[in-house]
């Protein structure tokens, strides 16, 4: 096992060669569990409005994210109303390491909304990202049992990910504050996170100027 700044350096590498764009780390702290991390999630939810009188989904439809003293991360799913996957993903509550990384995003093709081609963009970025995960996951296990794990799904992760990519030193917020934008690619790009106990260091927020 390499120190972990060199498996960070590895890990990235890696990670450019499978194609991300972005790679960023960070420790998950309490600040991570507590406050960036979401609880619930609305993946599998249909007919339901978020107040402030009715914060979380129907019980039926909600996808759950729980910390348990456990060695490794399980999952227990069934299908919500939409059919897609509800129930819990149990995060352990050892030491853990986010990693969040983006692919990039076509400008000309966004601007052609709403047709096929515009439609490209997420389409590539889902098969890519599934392929992402497979990758990491395969990857930080063939280098001694490690785990990688995570959802990843827009509406099914974890953690926010603009929020993710700016503490990792990816990108900063935008004026708005709806979505964050990088130094190379504006805000081009598609992120997703996941997390693993394999030890990296974290990479540190950016300023890149006003």
């Amino acid at each position: 096992q390499g120190t972990p700044e060199e498996n960070s350096r590895l890990l990235y590498a890696a990670l450019r060669y499978y194609g991300a764009m972005f790679i960023g780390y960070a420790e998950v702290e309490d600040k991570w569990r507590n406050k960036l991390f979401v609880k619930t999630t609305t993946d599998a939810v249909r007919n339901w409005t978020w107040t402030p009188q009715n914060p979380d989904p129907p019980e039926s439809d909600e996808l759950r994210y729980v910390y348990e003293n456990v060695d490794q991360p399980y999952s227990e799913l069934r299908k919500g109303s939409t059919g897609r996957s509800a129930g819990k993903h149990v995060i352990p509550s050892k030491p853990l390491r986010l990693i969040t990384i983006a692919t990039g995003a076509c400008m000309e093709a966004t601007k052609t909304l709403d047709s096929t081609i515009s439609k490209s963009n997420s389409s590539t970025a889902d098969n890519g990202h599934e392929a992402l995960k497979v990758r990491t996951f395969n990857f930080v296990r063939a280098l001694g049992g490690w785990r990688a794990f995570g959802d990843g799904g827009h509406q099914a992760s974890e953690s926010n990910f603009s929020a993710a990519m700016i503490l990792t030193g990816l990108a900063e917020n935008s004026r708005q504050g709806n979505y964050c934008l990088t130094p190379e690619t504006g805000p081009n790009h598609i992120p997703f996170t996941m997390l693993t106990d394999f030890p990296l260091a974290p990479t540190k927020p950016i300023d890149f100027g006003p």
